[in-house]
């Protein structure tokens, strides 16, 4: 895992931006503005309670003051309040351009990958399972050949008998 040191020479602070807050960022500068439940799902973090201490508390004003938070005065239809909403800031923005290429990228995109490569193992298998299937299909068509032949049997008897 790779951890990216932030200096703010300013305030003679440094922030240690490990592998999930990366994950966080960098989901940020892809999907501009997120509440942190969404944001919480597409880095596939443990808990809600994470992500929120690493929005608030490490990359928020709080710390290395690269995401904001932004509140919300809207209800929703039920009463309660709308949760708020986070983005980069503009020193969070130049900090995904600079660092772009040892950022952590959000575990929805390892997540496709993974997909990806369960649907190929999939595909492997797909000639036995559609040999199967002709098979199934074969029977079918059997039984329905077999059904319309007693119809038109049933039909030349009703015939016969008018």
């Amino acid at each position: 895992m790779v951890v990216i040191i932030y200096d703010r020479r300013e305030e003679e602070r440094e922030f240690i931006i490990d592998e999930l807050s990366q994950q966080i960022i960098v989901y940020l500068g892809f999907h501009g503005s997120a509440q942190c439940d969404t944001v919480t799902e597409y880095v596939g973090a443990d808990s809600g309670a994470d992500v929120e201490e690493r929005l608030e508390n490490k990359l928020g004003q709080a710390g290395a003051r690269l995401v904001q938070k932004n509140e919300s005065d809207q209800m929703t239809l039920d009463g309660t309040e709308v949760p708020p909403s986070y983005s980069l800031t503009e020193e969070g923005n130049s900090f995904v351009y600079r660092h772009k290429s040892v950022l952590k990228t959000p575990t929805e995109l390892e997540s496709i990958a993974h997909t990806v490569s369960e649907l190929k193992r999939e595909v492997e298998y797909l000639p036995t399972d559609l040999d199967e299937a002709y098979v199934e299909q074969d029977d079918l068509r059997e039984s329905v050949d077999r059904i319309e032949d007693r119809l038109t049997e049933l039909e030349a008897r009703v015939q016969s008998l008018e």
